[in-house]
This record gives C-alpha cells, sequence and structure tokens, in this order.
C-alpha cells in the first residue's frame, strides 16, 4: 500500500494482517481507496476484479473513489465488479436494493460497469468470479456480531456463496438503513472461503460501536462464532480503523 502517512499509527502484526488506526477518518478512506485505484491505473492488468462491500461505513470510502476518479479522469471501464451480498427477493429498483446502493455510490457517477450480485442462483455467481480470474481486492465490512459480508456467526470458514437467514442482531442494526418495508431477513452472500481466496483484502471499521468485536476478531482466538477473526490469517490483509473503533485493543 505504499507509505504510511503521517497522522496514523501502526500496530503490530495480528497473525498474517497488518492493523493500522488512524486519527483521521479522511486520511483513513483516502489510503483505502488508493490499492483500487492504483489497480485501475495498472494497465498491465488488462480487467482488474474488485469485491465492494456495502452499508454505512462503506460510503465515505465511494466517495473518495469517485472524488479522485473525476479528478484524475481515471476509466473504469475495464474493472470487473463483485459484490458481497444482496437481500433475498428484494426487487432490484428497490432504494434499499444493494443494487440500487452501488448504483448511487457509484456506478452513476464512474464509467464502472454494473456490479455482479449474488442471487439465488449462487452456483452461477461463484463461476463468474471463477471466470473473471478471482478477486484482486476485495473490501470488508465487520458487523456488531463479527460477521463478513452476511457470514453470521457460525458460518463455516470454507463456506461457498449461499443463501442465509440473517441474524436478530443484523436485521436490527440494517433497520435504520431499510426506508421501503421491513428489514429483510433472508440474504445471497459471498461464502468466507470464497472472500478468502481474494489476493487482498482491507477490512475497514469505524467508530465505538465496533471497538468490541474488533477486539474479539483480533485479539481473541479464531473462532467460526467470530467470522471476521478468520482475516488476519490472510497473507495480505489489512485492517484499517479509526480511533474510536481501535479503542478495546489490548496491544
Amino acid at each position: 500500500m505504499g507509505s504510511i502517512s503521517e497522522g496514523t499509527r501502526r500496530v503490530s502484526k495480528v497473525d498474517g494482517a497488518r492493523v493500522l488506526v488512524y486519527k483521521d477518518r479522511e486520511r483513513l478512506f483516502g489510503e483505502a481507496a488508493a490499492p483500487f485505484l492504483d489497480l485501475a491505473r495498472n494497465r498491465d492488468i488488462r480487467h482488474p476484479v474488485v469485491g465492494f462491500a456495502t452499508g454505512g461505513t462503506m460510503v465515505p470510502l465511494y466517495k473518495r473513489i469517485v472524488s479522485e476518479v473525476k479528478a484524475n479522469r481515471i476509466s473504469l471501464r475495464h474493472v470487473i465488479p463483485f459484490n458481497l451480498d444482496e437481500y433475498l427477493g428484494m426487487d432490484p429498483r428497490n432504494p434499499d436494493s444493494y443494487r440500487n446502493y452501488m448504483k448511487v455510490n457509484l456506478e452513476d457517477l464512474t464509467d464502472i460497469r454494473s456490479t455482479h450480485l449474488p442471487g439465488r442462483d449462487v452456483l452461477s455467481f461463484e463461476r463468474s468470479i471463477k471466470d473473471a480470474g478471482g478477486i484482486d481486492l476485495q473490501y470488508l465490512g465487520i458487523g456488531t456480531n463479527g460477521h463478513i459480508a452476511f457470514n453470521e456467526p457460525g458460518t463455516p470458514f470454507d463456506s461457498r456463496t449461499h443463501i442465509v437467514d440473517l441474524a436478530d442482531s443484523t436485521i436490527h442494526d440494517n433497520a435504520k438503513y431499510i426506508n421501503n418495508g421491513s428489514s429483510p431477513t433472508r440474504a445471497s452472500t459471498m461464502g468466507i472461503g470464497t472472500i478468502l481466496e481474494s489476493r487482498s483484502i482491507i477490512l475497514i471499521a469505524t467508530g465505538v460501536a465496533k471497538a468490541e468485536i474488533i477486539r474479539e476478531a483480533l485479539e481473541e482466538p479464531i473462532t467460526e462464532h467470530v467470522p471476521a477473526s478468520i482475516v488476519r490469517m490472510h497473507p495480505r490483509a489489512t485492517f484499517m480503523l479509526d480511533e474510536e473503533a481501535a479503542s478495546q485493543l489490548r496491544h
């Protein structure tokens, strides 16, 4: 990822992962966007494959990407985008769908192609990733219960794209983003095994609400009850945290 900006501090590596803590969220999202922009500029990679996440945490990331793309006239036409998850059975025209989220936050603001999202045909989604050559860079958030994508606690680490019944805590946490009906209870999600095959991973967490689960993911034993804990074993994973999200880390 290059040099680390002044105003960040490096925390000792946890297993295979780097953990970076930022005083300034603007710096955090600027450095989180940089690997994607580097891929987009790298003409040695014909079609960079990038996995995107959704949710409130990611909105500043997409704002930074769009700002840099426009300022530097970077084309994203050659990028192949995949999304981590989608609510099952939700009309893609619904403003609460992740299809619409990607349109509003990235697709309508750049020349990137339409994002691949998982649906009922989970095998087709897996084939699409394989046919694209695998994911070069995967962005992740983390749920307050430790989920990554919609892989809830107890999901096997070798899971592939699958249909999931959302945990009550996830339904509750997502309710604030739902404006058109009740909060969805089922989704289609990229599996943990699929995510871990990505060549590099950036997990972003901000805010004090994520502090306890970040501590569990980084400092407690790796367990399927905290799905994000396995990310620290990836050889090219980076946890990018603001000081609030890192506030309960002991080391």
